[in-house]
């Protein structure tokens, strides 16, 4: 199946490395304009920096866009962050609110200020919210807060769904496995590997072009009848024995 998404506007944050990056180029090779946000700095013509956590900024990157190049179609909001494995009651209110703040927080007002501006064009879009095979089940120790953010991200995109599905607006999550050489020691370290390769049905573990052809898909008309869905990606490893 080839998808064809020329003229179609499309945000992508936390697009610098990893998952972010491989989206941001399917989106590209498929014919979107692509805009490209993180926290940090980039001399990147599509590039522009954002922090997801900061509810105005967001609004002023989706009015922007959509100021610039005249609609926004695509929204994925895959800006997040992890914490490393250990107790999770040890954890500083700091880090919880760091990571709850990024992940939930940033993709609400990702969702908000893109569905905002679709109605206020009378446009039809599609979000694209990054959630976590952990949004379903643990993870390893250390990990409350994300999960609970990432099962909160899957939840927000569900009841968006049936509020917004009627105006033409179609809101999904991916919910990815363990992807490894994306970000965080965790994912560099090898035992964590080899235990993720063993608890995989699949020969392989998954990489970001995975990733990317899932949220590719949410995006383009041949998912024009999916909405409210929580996609996993994971290989096969949630539903394991």
């Amino acid at each position: 199946m080839q998808i064809n998404l020329t003229g179609r506007v499309a945000i992508v944050t936390g697009a610098s490395s990893g998952l972010g990056l491989a989206i941001a180029g399917a989106l590209k090779a498929s014919g979107a304009i692509v805009v490209r946000t993180g926290r940090g700095a980039s001399d990147a013509a599509d590039w522009q920096t954002v922090d997801v956590r900061d509810a105005d900024a967001v609004e002023r990157l989706v009015q922007g866009v959509a100021q610039q190049y005249g609609r926004l179609d695509i929204m994925v909001n895959n800006a997040g962050i992890s914490a490393t494995d250990g107790s999770s009651v040890e954890k500083s209110l700091e880090s919880w609110n760091d990571i709850v703040r990024t992940n939930l927080d940033g993709t609400w007002f990702g969702c908000r200020a893109a569905i905002r501006q679709m109605l206020r064009d009378n446009r039809s879009g599609t979000i694209i919210n990054m959630s976590s095979r952990m949004a379903l089940s643990a993870g390893s120790p250390g990990r409350a807060a994300y999960a609970a953010s990432k099962a909160g991200i899957s939840n927000l995109t569900r009841q968006l769904a049936v509020e917004y599905g009627r105006q033409g607006i179609r809101i999904n999550a991916v919910l990815p496995g363990f992807v490894p050489y994306t970000s965080g020691a965790t994912n560099n370290d090898p035992a964590r590997i080899q235990l993720a390769l063993q608890q995989t049905p699949t020969t392989r573990l998954g990489l970001p072009a995975d990733i990317a052809n899932a949220v590719l898909f949410l995006a383009s008309d041949a998912a024009g009848y999916v909405n409210g869905h929580n996609l996993v990606v994971d290989g096969g490893a949630s539903v394991r024995p």
